[in-house]
Formats: structure tokens, C-alpha cells, sequence
């Protein structure tokens, strides 16, 4: 508003000033035009007026006088000067100055008579023989022989003056002149007064104009004054608005640091449980198990990273949201990350019986580099949608190659697909198709807006494309840059395969794969088309590709007809057999091995792992295919490494045990700090060839540590172990000195590549005050430790994960637990402490699965409110109570442990003694051995045998008893 009433001001001065100077330009450009108008007329009329004078001169002298005085005769009569006067006073009475008659006589000019008085002609040297014309004798000639009057300004030294001439004849025929004059001064003083008067009608017009344009002005000026009140008023008002939006604006900023904060430590605090069940898994896949076992911890495996994954989206919108999130480039294999995508889908797929379909571009290669982590991110999230919202049919992945540097990935499905109304909606944060998705299908409608953001921030763009009931096709394009790499594909010119699937799709992708090997496929759509083709076909078959999920034949029935076939032909060579499947299940594996067929594949089928396996089938290149495979691991490499020393700075036990448990036959030795000033300590007075240091610790944390660890010690590698995952965590361990950082849960392969990386290569068999992760557990009684007892306010299943499901070290946490905190006095403690305390209580009765404790030491430790203490006391006694038992049974252990130590050479004694009394068939002698062993510690397996022993001698089962004592050690 402001700025629309200025410009109207503006241009109403504008044209304001605009007009006034125009008027004075048209009044000024007016009087001088009236000025030259009236100029020619005031000439016009003077040199009328001179005319008449002249000719007045005849009026007022009779013509004999001419005649006369032309003679000379009347000159100086009292009739010549009688004339003079008349001529005179006439003059006297007009503008006119002077009035006179002239002739010319032999060529020369005479004054006749003249309005001059005698003493002003005197005055002036005329005479009447005066010459001074001369000069216009020709010129009067001429006015002579025209016979018109003439009119001039001449200057003599009478002055200048405007003159008429007037050619006339006397009556006798003597020619004359008659003239008049009037001064220039008094032409000029006409003039002047015309002008004046003209003047002062302009003046008068543009007086009333210049006040009629005065008012304009003042109207103009009101206005003026007008704008600058609402201007006063809006800058104040944009003073008050500026102020609250600052205020606002650092609410929000502060409000952004809280929610960053709270965000890096939600990380750090899911982080750190889902490290132990990442751990621990990856710890038991190390173990001897069985196909189907490490087929379930493989499946936990993918489904924690996926619950991180999903912590990563939470954390990622925060990031965008924030401006901080970066997109990396980095070399990945697109055939990996797309299988990656589909292991994470595809048991929900094959609950729903949902086929899944990968399909590559034939002119594609398998290396790239960009932000593989964030691809694979928006395909998980778009595929996990399309098994989501999808009944029956399927799911496929198509990667296109547009173009050099640009490519098309393509998720489609046959699900319940969407109006143009949601579509338009559909990347909206917290948006879903409709209000009734959340309910039935859940999901918090974040991944799509996600998806689309990371797709832009990677120079990309997406889109949807889908029609309600019949599916949908979301496709993103990227640029990337392919990695070129010799191909190693081996072309098989002279083999044919039948190849059997009852889907379309599969048929035109594996299709596509065995003709770009160079190999003449047949395609078959049912058992029978199969058959038929077979049986039809005179030449030979080197390979059948089946898949397993047909309709009324499956795939095994259908490799057992073809075999009966080959049979039935007595081929010398039958084609090998490929089962393929979406699904995996053993049961299908098993029952396709009876039938013959060693080989089996899941889908998808990448082209690179398709040509392994025909190699391998062919010309016998490759490894066997279903067999499991373990991991490649780097973990083998640890040797070269080994007797290398570690530091472990880390409050954490779960994360020692698994640290220590992945280093675990590694000969790489590790000792242990619980804060970050022992870390120092031991840091100072020991060797190590790396630190690993744990950010958030009491007493000390992880940056203040590495700062006082660089204080006397440069060189030494430091790395980080973090929960937080945000950017300006991973900075800040840069910034405090340390070399690098392993995010926690932690990637096993990760770590082992950091080690080789950073550590020494060398050997050291031992180290004496160092701990070695190859030593031998020391040797522990055998009791029934690992059988927990009842608890009434603890969760041992919620503990027992916590602990990776190890019992000996969930017993191990709950007996640290009593033994830090039973007889705890809160009340007593500083503010410092009791601070450290409960912080500690919090973490660690949440580890061991005391919920209730956990909820007030959480309580405790956001609000520090000391009025909590009897509450939080009387909730801890009752964990104590429960912990107590176990308190008791580790102590009884020890004393055993000390009693049986002491006992060992009295004890051998006594058993070599009982076995020489039951040799001897006496049961007084058997008694009294038997008797000896009241005084000495038993392990309850050695006290079982003495029992049975003393059963069987009192029965005089000698015999019995003495087979028995063989199993005494």
C-alpha cells in the first residue's frame, strides 16, 4: 500500500511540475510571438503615420510656396518661417520629430522647408547649398523615378531615425521629396510599452495558473504528508514485527539445536542395543551351525539393519530438514545393491505370493560410482511400498540406461494403485494415499517425501505413474558415471537351453540374458508346453532352466517328466537342470536335490552371476553354486596383525564383550579402560598401537580424553566408536583430535578393516600385562552358574537381549549391578555425582531389564529432583532383593572355588583311598573312605558319584562301584 500511494504521489508531482513549466514555456513562446505580431503592426502604423506627416507638409504649404521656395526665393521670406513654425508646432503635437520637404539641383540635396528651426539647422551646419545628402542623391533618384515612398532607419547627426520618402512635383513641374522622422528611441519606447502591456497579461494569466496549480501542489503535499504518516506507522510496525521475528527466529534456531541434540541422542541410545544384537549375531555366524540356522540369523541380521535403516529415515529427515544432510560419491555395485533391496522384501513378498522381477539393461555394467547408500535407500523404500500396498501379482525393479551418464530405475507393481488427487499429494511429508491407510497398511509417510529429496539432492528427478486398481510405476533417473571394466562375460555359441517359467516377464529377462551370452534359447510356458518342445526338439538340450512356482505342474514334477524323457530317449548326455525360484525355502531346495538338481537359484538373477554358473556348468570354471558359502570375511587377515596391542576406552559392557568377541583367536591383545581417565592412564604408562574410544563416558569422556592423550602423544591412531551418527558428531571427533571414527552398531567387516588398516604388521606371541583375546577362559567348577533364578522385578528375556543371549554375560551384568549399587545412598552424594550416578543406574538397569527402575533413574536423571530419592529407593531394594540370590550363589562359587584350590591334594588323596577300600571288598575300610570326603569341597557332579558309590558299597555292589570310580577324575 505504502509504496502504490508514493508512486501516485510521484507521478502526480511529476506532472504537476510538469504542466507548470509547460505554461510558462507556451506563455513565454505566446508574448514573444504576440510581441513580434504586434511589432509589424506598430511598424505598419508608424510608418502610416510618417506617410501622413509627410503629405500633411503639402496640406499645410500651398503649392506655389514649392515653386518658390524650390527657387530659393521664399527662403527666409516671413511666409518661410510662418511655415516652419506650422511645421514645427505640428510636430511638437505628434510622435513625429521631424517633417521637411527636399529637392535635387544639379545633383545635389536641399532642404525646402523643414520642421527644423533655423538656429537647430545652424546647430546642426546645414545650410541651404548643404551637400550632406550627397550620397543618397542616387538613392532619392531612384525614389524619383519609382514614384512610390520609401521608407528607412538611417543614422546622421541628427540620430537614428525611422524615415519616409515621398516622391512629388510641384505645380510647375519641378520635382521634390517629401519626408517625415521619427526617432528609433521613440519607436522603441512603443515598443517597450506594447510590450509591457502584453507582459503583464501574461504575468496576470500565469499568476491565476501558478495558483491553480498551487492548489494541486498543496493537495499533492497532503498526500506527500499522508504517505509519510503511513510510512512512520508501518516502519514502526515492521520494527516490532522485525523484533518478534528475531525472537522467533532464535526459538527456532534453539528449538532445531534441541530437537538436533535429541535426535543425536536417540541415535546414540538405539544405537547402542541394536550394536549388541548386530554384534552378537554376527558373532554366533561365526559358529558351526546348521543351513537352516544360518539361514534364521542371517534373516535377524537383515532385519536389525533394516530397524536401522529406519532410525537412518527418522535421523535423514531431521538432516534435510535441517540443510545438513550430504550426498556422497563413492564406487558401489548396482547388482548388489539391488539384490540387497529385494533380500530385505522378500519374505513379505513370498507370504503374499507376490512374484518379484529384476530386470536389467543388457548395456549396463555392474560398477558406478555415486551415492549407492541413498539408491538403495529410495528403492528399499518404493519396493517395501509396492509389497505394502500389493495383494496378488508382482513386484518388479527395472534399471534402464537412458543414455550415457543417465539412468532409469522403474518400480512397478499390481496393487491397489491411486486417483490423480492422491497423486498429486503423494511426496508430501507425514501424507499417505488416504486417511484409511494409515490405519490399515501403517507407515508414517515419510519415505516417499524422502525418496524425493534425495533424488533431487543427486541431480535427479522423480515421478509417479498410476491408475486406481491396476498398479503403479514410480520411476526416478539418475546420473551416474559407470565405472568401465574389462567384461568377462563368456559366450556359449553352441549351447541351447529350454527355458520354463509360466511368467511373461521372467521369460523376456532371462531370455534377454541367455541371448546376450550368445546361446539359442527355447521358451516353454507350462509343464507341457515343456514337454512337448522337448519331445519335439531332435536336437539336444544342454540346459533346462525351470522355475519352481508353476501352476497345475510345479517345477519339480516338471524336471522329473523330463528326466523320465531322457531316459526314455537313453540320451548319453541329458541337459543339466537350473531350478529357479522367488522363493527360498528348504524344504523346495531339498525336494529339488532329490530330484537331481544340485543347482539352485533365487531371484533376481543378476547377468554376472548367470555367467558364473553357465561357466561353471559348461566348462567346469566355478565353484559349486548351492552349497553353502561362508562370507568372505577379512577377518582371516587378522594374522598379519597379530600380537598387535589395543586400547579399549569404553563404559559399555555389552560393547566390550562384543569388541573383545570379534577380536576373540585374532592374537591381537586388548585391554580395557571403563572411562576416558583410566583410558589416559594406561595411555601414558603402556604401549599401544591403537585407541578405541568411546565418546560419552563418566568422569571423563572421549573428547577431553583424546585431548589429554595428544598432549603427550601425537602419533598414536585414535578412533572414535559413536553412536551419534549426525555430521557435526563425526566433525567433532575430527576437530578433538582423533583419527578416525566406526559407528556403532558396529559392521564387523568395517572393523576388521579398520584394524588391518591401521594396525602394525606384526607378531608377538604374548604380552604379560596385557590381556590377549586367545587366552583360555580359566577353569571354572561345573555348577549350575548359567541356570538364572526367578525374578520378580526383572525381565531376564528383555536382559537376556540386551546381552545378545548370552547367559554368562547377563549373569555378569546383573552380579555388576548388585555389587555397584546395593547398598547405593543417593542422598549422601554431591551434585556431581549423584548426577554420574544415575546416569549410570539409568543405562544399566535398562541393560539388565528392570523397566520399572529404569523409568525413575530416568526421571531422576532428566529432572535431577532429589524428592524422587524414596521412590527410586524403594524400587531399587526390590531389584536388589531379586539380585541378592545371585549375589549369594557367585559368592558360594568363590568359596568353593578357594575351598576346592585348597582341597585338590587331599582330595586326590581321599578318592585314590576310597578306590583302594572298594578294591578290597571291605565295607568298614569303604565307610571309612567314604566318611573323609564330608571334609573336603565337591564339585556337584563329584558329589553325585561319591553318593552313588556309597549307594552301591552298602549294597555290597562291589562290582558297580568300581566301575563307578572311573569317573572320578
Amino acid at each position: 500500500m505504502i509504496n502504490t500511494l508514493y508512486r501516485n504521489y510521484k507521478h502526480k508531482r511529476t506532472i504537476i511540475i510538469g504542466l507548470f513549466i509547460s505554461l510558462i514555456i507556451i506563455s513565454l513562446l505566446n508574448a514573444y510571438w504576440t510581441y513580434q505580431s504586434n511589432k509589424a503592426l506598430i511598424y505598419q502604423m508608424v510608418d502610416e503615420k510618417l506617410k501622413t506627416a509627410a503629405l500633411n507638409t503639402e496640406l499645410m504649404v500651398d503649392q506655389n510656396f514649392f515653386d518658390r521656395a524650390v527657387s530659393a526665393d521664399a527662403i527666409g521670406t516671413e511666409e518661410y518661417l510662418h511655415h516652419i513654425q506650422k511645421l514645427s508646432k505640428f510636430t511638437q503635437n505628434s510622435d513625429i520629430t521631424y517633417i521637411y520637404a527636399m529637392t535635387i539641383k544639379n545633383g545635389k540635396v536641399y532642404f525646402i522647408l523643414s520642421s527644423a528651426t533655423p538656429s537647430e539647422m545652424k546647430e546642426k551646419s546645414y545650410t541651404r547649398y548643404f551637400d550632406h545628402y550627397q550620397e543618397a542623391s542616387k538613392e532619392l533618384s531612384t525614389i524619383f523615378k519609382r514614384n512610390t515612398p520609401f521608407y528607412e532607419e538611417t543614422t546622421d547627426k541628427w540620430g537614428t531615425f525611422r524615415s519616409v520618402l515621398i516622391p512629388r512635383k510641384s505645380c510647375n513641374g519641378t520635382p521634390y521629396i517629401l519626408g517625415a522622422d521619427i526617432r528609433i528611441d521613440t519607436l522603441k519606447a512603443m515598443l517597450f510599452e506594447n510590450f509591457k502591456n502584453i507582459f503583464l497579461m501574461q504575468m496576470l494569466i500565469l499568476f491565476v495558473l501558478f495558483a491553480i496549480l498551487a492548489y494541486f501542489i498543496y493537495l499533492s503535499h497532503q498526500d506527500y504528508k499522508q504517505i509519510r504518516e503511513i510510512e512512520k506507522d508501518l516502519s514502526n510496525e515492521i520494527k516490532i514485527k522485525t523484533h518478534s521475528l528475531k525472537i522467533a527466529k532464535q526459538k527456532a534456531e534453539h528449538n532445531a539445536q534441541v530437537k538436533a541434540d535429541f535426535l543425536a541422542n536417540m541415535s546414540h541410545e538405539i544405537r547402542t542395543p541394536m550394536n549388541g544384537v548386530l554384534g552378537m549375531t554376527h558373532l554366533v555366524l561365526q559358529t558351526d551351525l546348521t543351513q537352516k540356522q544360518r539361514h534364521f540369523l542371517n534373516k535377524i541380521d537383515q532385519s536389525a539393519k533394516s530397524l536401522l535403516t529406519i532410525i537412518n529415515d527418522i535421523l535423514d529427515f531431521s538432516k534435510i530438514e535441517a540443510g545438513k544432510l550430504k550426498i556422497e560419491r563413492t564406487q558401489f555395485d548396482l547388482f548388489k545393491m539391488v539384490e540387497n533391496t529385494i533380500s530385505l522384501i522378500d519374505m513379505k513378498a513370498q507370504e503374499k505370493n507376490l512374484e518379484l522381477i529384476v530386470s536389467y539393461d543388457c548395456n549396463m555394467g555392474r560398477l558406478y560410482y555415486g551415492d549407492g547408500l541413498r539408491i538403495g535407500q529410495i528403492l528399499t523404500n518404493l519396493t517395501g511400498n509396492a509389497v505394502k500396498f500389493t495383494q496378488e501379482g508382482h513386484v518388479g525393479i527395472y534399471v534402464v540406461r537412458i543414455e550415457e551418464g543417465l539412468y532409469r530405475f522403474i518400480v512397478e507393481d499390481t496393487g491397489i494403485g491411486l486417483t490423480p488427487a492422491q497423486q498429486e499429494k503423494l511426496f508430501t511429508s507425514f501424507t499417505q494415499a488416504d486417511s484409511s491407510t494409515t490405519r490399515k497398511y501403517g507407515g508414517t509417510g515419510l519415505g516417499l517425501s524422502i525418496s524425493k529429496q534425495l533424488v533431487e539432492m543427486m541431480g535427479g528427478r522423480i515421478w509417479v505413474e498410476s491408475e486406481e486398481g491396476k498398479g503403479s510405476r514410480f520411476i526416478f533417473e539418475l546420473p551416474l558415471e559407470e565405472i568401465e571394466e574389462e567384461q568377462h562375460y563368456t559366450l556359449f555359441s553352441d549351447k541351447r537351453v529350454l527355458l520354463i517359467d509360466d511368467s511373461q516377464s521372467w521369460h523376456d529377462i532371462l531370455g534377454n540374458m541367455l541371448e546376450s551370452f550368445d546361446i539359442d534359447v527355447v521358451h516353454a510356458y507350462s509343464a507341457d508346453d515343456a514337454i512337448t518342445k522337448f519331445d519335439a526338439c531332435k536336437e539336444h538340450f544342454d540346459l533346462v532352466i525351470v522355475d519352481w512356482n508353476m501352476p497345475e505342474v510345479d517345477g519339480i514334477k516338471t524336471a522329473e517328466k523330463l528326466q523320465a524323457l531322457c531316459e526314455a530317449y537313453h540320451l548319453p548326455n541329458p541337459p543339466s537342470m537350473i531350478m529357479v525360484s522367488s522363493f527360498r525355502q528348504e524344504s523346495i531346495i531339498e525336494s529339488a536335490k532329490e530330484t537331481g538338481i544340485e543347482i539352485f537359484l533365487q531371484k533376481p538373477i543378476n547377468p554376472s552371476t548367470l555367467n558364473d554358473i553357465l561357466s561353471g556348468i559348461f566348462y567346469n570354471t566355478t565353484k559349486e553354486v548351492e552349497k553353502h558359502q561362508e562370507q568372505t570375511s577379512l577377518r582371516s587377515s587378522l594374522s598379519t596383525v597379530s600380537g598387535a596391542r589395543i586400547l579399549l576406552v569404553e563404559d559399555n559392557e555389552t560393547n566390550q564383550e562384543i569388541i573383545s568377541g570379534l577380536l576373540e583367536g585374532s592374537g591381537i591383545m586388548i585391554d580395557i579402560a571403563v572411562n576416558g581417565e583410566e583410558g589416559v592412564q594406561k595411555a601414558r604408562s603402556s604401549h599401544y598401537d591403537l585407541i578405541l574410544m568411546d565418546i560419552q563416558m563418566p568422569i571423563m569422556d572421549g573428547f577431553e580424553a583424546t585431548k589429554a592423550i595428544r598432549e603427550f602423544d601425537k602419533e598414536i591412531t585414535i578412533v572414535a566408536l559413536t553412536a551419534n551418527a549426525m555430521k557435526e558428531d563425526i566433525e567433532a571427533t575430527a576437530i578433538a583430535g582423533m583419527n578416525s571414527h566406526i559407528s556403532k552398531p558396529i559392521d564387523a567387516e568395517a572393523f576388521y578393516a579398520l584394524l588391518l588398516h591401521c594396525l602394525p604388521k606384526q607378531t608377538i606371541s604374548s604380552c604379560n600385562d596385557s590381556t590377549s583375546t586367545t587366552q583360555e577362559e580359566p577353569n571354572v567348577p561345573t555348577t549350575n552358574r548359567d541356570e538364572l533364578p526367578f525374578f520378580e522385578h526383572i525381565d531376564k528375556e528383555v536382559g537376556m537381549k540386551y546381552a545378545g543371549g548370552q547367559t554368562k554375560l547377563y549373569r555378569m551384568m546383573l552380579e555388576r549391578f548388585y555389587q555397584d549399587f546395593h547398598d547405593l545412598e543417593l542422598d549422601k552424594l554431591g551434585d556431581e555425582e549423584f548426577k554420574r550416578t544415575v546416569h549410570n543406574i539409568k543405562g544399566m538397569s535398562k541393560g539388565i531389564g528392570a523397566a520399572s527402575l529404569h523409568t525413575l533413574a530416568k526421571m531422576l536423571d532428566e529432572t535431577l529432583d532429589r524428592s524422587l530419592i524414596p521412590l527410586f529407593d524403594k524400587e531399587r531394594k526390590k531389584v536388589m532383593q531379586d539380585l541378592h540370590s545371585i549375589a549369594t550363589k557367585k559368592k558360594e562359587d568363590h568359596e568353593s572355588e578357594q575351598k576346592q584350590y585348597k582341597d585338590r591334594p587331599q582330595k586326590k588323596e581321599t578318592i585314590e583311598a576310597l578306590k583302594k577300600a572298594v578294591r578290597s571288598r571291605r565295607l568298614k575300610a569303604c565307610k571309612e573312605a567314604l566318611e573323609a570326603f564330608k571334609n573336603i569341597s565337591l564339585t556337584a557332579e563329584e558329589k553325585r558319584i561319591i553318593d552313588t558309590i556309597e549307594k552301591l558299597v552298602h549294597k555290597f555292589d562291589f562290582k558297580e562301584a568300581i566301575a563307578k570310580l572311573k569317573e572320578l577324575p
